[in-house]
């Protein structure tokens, strides 16, 4: 996965970036669930819109663990 944005799927990216599951689950919390296990299957769009969540912070952490693998 070359460029994760919005339209990346939560488990490409983490197929792609298996490190990534520990930024997500910093999220689980505010969500108030478990995005690994509710939202598998949605865009990043998807998950940030459904739980209020900032959009610009989580690509900008999943790019930079991208970055250095």
């Amino acid at each position: 996965m070359a460029n994760i944005s919005a339209q990346s799927v939560l488990l490409d990216i983490l197929t792609e970036y298996p490190a990534a599951v520990g930024i997500i689950k910093e999220y689980d919390e505010a969500a108030g669930v478990c995005l690994c296990c509710e939202m598998l299957f949605a865009t990043l769009a998807e998950i940030v819109e459904k739980y209020n969540l900032d959009r610009n912070e989580l690509i900008t952490r999943l790019r930079a663990l991208a970055a250095a693998t």
